[in-house]
């Protein structure tokens, strides 16, 4: 039946950015965003492991771009 319509999504939105200063002495704040959708074909220890798995990712890029700015 048209009206039996389920929708299971997953997401999260997560922007990290913190200022630094360069080797020249110039302040910038890099910034890392991810946008992750999960959709209802993963049940939800699947759809907490991605999101955890891309958060870290998305901190460890942060730390590199900081990182090598210094």
């Amino acid at each position: 039946m048209a009206n039996d319509f389920t929708a299971r999504v997953a997401g999260i939105s997560v922007e990290l950015g913190m200022s630094v200063q360069n080797k020249s002495g110039i302040w910038c704040k890099p910034t890392v965003k991810m946008d992750i959708k999960i959709d209802g074909g993963t049940n939800p220890q699947q759809r907490e492991a991605i999101i955890k798995q891309a958060f870290d990712e998305v901190c460890d890029n942060i730390e590199k771009t900081i990182s090598e700015m210094e």
